[in-house]
């Protein structure tokens, strides 16, 4: 399984790396690359945090998702942090999540900026029609390109843990977990049709760093782990851990691929509790890994790794770099093999 996926990911980027679209006008859009720019020193901050916090000003607020279908509320706005359009997700509205849901609404109506805290999320999805050109510092004067509540964006604080407006803070952390009468995406799908195949191409220049890639569609997905090495602190306490993943049935899917935690939920007290061998179910989401991404950029020279094997393509022109968000981790009881 894992030779058919890398050979698929292979051919995903020859053939997106010769077309003619790559240099075109702006994408984001099915069909068209999408080129994220990044500042190198937010990269440097980003690559070992869960987190991140920011002043945020929103500029509209989505109705309330029904549980069935992811039961959050999205909060569209400006990340100074990230200098990028942003949507802050709450999870959970209806239950723990309310009380910030409440007070994103009352800063809204008042017109006030708010401070946010939550899991970092860079991530094609809502990418719209241009580029995403990061500018850190406050919002530019203008409307944001799309919907109040979904501007075209690929940063996201997602899951938000703190809102906090003037002096008070909520703490939106309880919130994060599964959600009643929904269904996570098939793991097969994510990881083998879309996360694994999805290309891209890395371009240093100076003091930023271009993510030339293509949009990529899905949230939540349900899938099993199996660490590989040692669970690893998060420079803001959070924790990561190198997993093989397998679909909920155990079918292995991809190995060596990066689990986020964030600090305070159950799915971090989940990793920490987990015995050696043991197995996590989990729920999550991808976003893209900056520390795969300096790495890259490090190692751009190199044409073979550590044990002599020549790479099949240049490092920077290797499939699109992820790891996945948890939000969910329960024990798995069944056994697993590859």
């Amino acid at each position: 399984m894992r030779k058919v996926i890398m050979l698929a990911a292979l051919l995903a980027v020859g053939s997106f790396l010769v077309s003619p679209q790559l240099t075109g006008a702006g994408g984001g859009h099915a069909g068209h690359p999408l080129v994220i720019e990044l500042d190198s020193q937010f990269i440097e901050k980003y690559a070992n945090r869960a987190t991140i916090t920011s002043e945020f000003t929103i500029t509209g607020i989505s109705r309330d998702h029904p549980d069935p279908n992811d039961g959050e509320v999205h909060n569209g706005g400006w990340a100074d942090e990230a200098g990028l359009p942003c949507v802050a997700e709450v999870m959970n509205v209806a239950r723990a999540g309310k009380a910030a849901r409440d007070d994103f609404h009352k800063a809204l109506d008042g017109r006030k900026t708010v401070t946010v805290t939550g899991a970092w999320r860079i991530w094609g999805e809502h990418a719209g029609g241009g580029n995403q050109i990061q500018a850190r510092g406050p919002k530019p004067s203008g409307t944001l390109p799309g919907a109040p509540s979904n501007p075209d964006h690929v940063f996201e604080i997602h899951p938000v843990t703190i809102l906090k407006v003037g002096n008070v803070e909520t703490d939106a952390t309880p919130a994060i977990g599964d959600t009643p009468n929904f269904t996570p995406n098939d793991a097969h799908h994510a990881f083998v049709d879309l996360y694994e195949t999805t290309p891209c191409k890395i371009v240093p220049s100076g003091d930023r760093i271009r993510i030339i890639t293509r949009p990529v569609q899905l949230n939540f997905t349900e899938f099993l782990i199996r660490p590989e090495g040692l669970l690893t602190a998060m420079d803001d306490g959070g924790h990561s851990l190198i997993c093989t993943v397998f679909d909920k049935d155990g079918e292995l899917l991809v190995r060596n691929r990066r689990m986020v935690f964030v600090k305070g939920t159950s799915a971090d007290e989940a990793v920490q509790d987990l015995r050696r061998g043991g197995v996590l179910r989990v729920v999550g989401f991808a976003r893209i890994d900056l520390a795969l991404v300096q790495w890259r950029v490090k190692h751009r020279d190199d044409t073979q790794d550590k044990n002599g094997h020549a790479f099949a393509a240049p490092p920077l022109e290797w499939g699109l770099p992820y790891e996945m968000i948890i939000v969910s981790a329960k024990p798995f009881a069944g056994t697993l093999e590859d």
